[in-house]
């Protein structure tokens, strides 16, 4: 009788919670020009590295299928957790905005990009601007275009952090 009561107080208690199973995040997650969906998986690639962000876990490594700008509706992107961006073998590239760099204790990799302030807007100032963070990994990337009274790094976090920068060209800034 015990057993019978305490699995259906079991039941009772699991139909009372909504479902709310999650999906899974990606540790790769994949971006392409011709990508339209947001599993972000190599045979669904999103279109924009805001949306790969949101579907990799913290630590976990986007990358890109094609060359093309990767940039979001013009808007900059926020980078929140540890994640490494990696376009080797094609050219991605983050145009117009800046990425920022802004979460407590987060190790950020970005590799083999072009950061082209060429197109930006007189609002935009930066290139990369890292706020908050442990550490920021810049690899054999260009940082270009982000001319005027604009900065190609802007590194300026709230506490203690490392800013490595291997491999790469900051011109025209």
């Amino acid at each position: 009788m015990n057993k019978l009561l305490f699995a259906f107080v079991g039941v009772m208690l699991a139909s009372t919670f909504p479902d709310t199973s999650a999906q899974a995040l990606n540790q790769r997650s994949w971006v392409s020009n011709t990508g339209t969906g947001t599993a972000c998986t190599r045979t669904n690639p999103c279109n924009d590295f805001s949306k790969a962000q949101d579907a990799t876990n913290s630590g976990g490594t986007i990358h890109c299928v094609s060359s093309e700008d990767y940039t979001f509706s013009n808007v900059p992107f926020m980078i929140t957790k540890s994640l490494t961006i990696d376009c080797a073998g094609t050219l991605g590239i983050h145009g117009g905005q800046n990425i920022e760099v802004n979460g407590a204790g987060i190790v950020v990799h970005l590799r083999n990009l072009l950061i082209d302030g060429g197109t930006a807007s007189s609002t935009v100032s930066v290139g990369v601007n890292f706020i908050n963070g442990a550490a920021l990994y810049i690899e054999n990337c260009t940082i270009s275009g982000w001319g005027g009274s604009a900065t190609g790094i802007a590194f300026s976090p709230v506490v203690t952090a490392k800013l490595i920068v291997l491999d790469s060209t900051i011109v025209d800034n």
